[in-house]
């Protein structure tokens, strides 16, 4: 297992899903920065699910463009269980802690570039985690 995509990668993810790979009529109201703060702990495969929803969504609606409310809409269908996700990050994690052959210094470093990552709206959520990790 490995963490999940930061706020970044959420949202280029999200840019590729829509932008490269499906090329989906993107209403001007879509934020995808907000979209990334609100998916936090979801998983790349969770990210385009999300799209394809949103857009059978709009197509349902036979909307030109898919919209945010597009986007929130389809956030509520797609099931996240964040506090199982987190258990198992918290169980890998401790896992590789005890392991002899693992640098934890580089561990530690790269909990805390995901931690500089994120975005503000989830620093809260995500020092909680990396205090479990201490």
């Amino acid at each position: 297992m490995v963490l999940p995509p930061d706020a970044v990668a959420r949202e280029e993810i999200l840019v590729v899903h829509t932008q490269k790979m499906r090329k989906v009529p993107l209403d001007a109201d879509v934020n995808f920065k907000h979209v990334a703060e609100l998916t936090f702990f979801w998983t790349g495969a969770e990210l385009e699910k999300l799209v394809l929803d949103s857009a059978g969504l709009a197509m349902e609606e036979n909307a030109k463009t898919v919209t945010a409310g597009h986007f929130e809409s389809a956030m509520g269908k797609v099931e996240i269980n964040i506090s199982e996700r987190t258990r198992r990050i918290d169980a890998m994690v401790a896992d590789m802690k005890a392991m002899d052959n693992v640098n934890k210094a580089f561990l530690d470093a790269e909990l805390k570039e995901f931690y500089n990552r994120e975005n503000p709206s989830n620093k809260d959520r995500v020092s909680s985690f990396l205090r479990k990790q201490q």
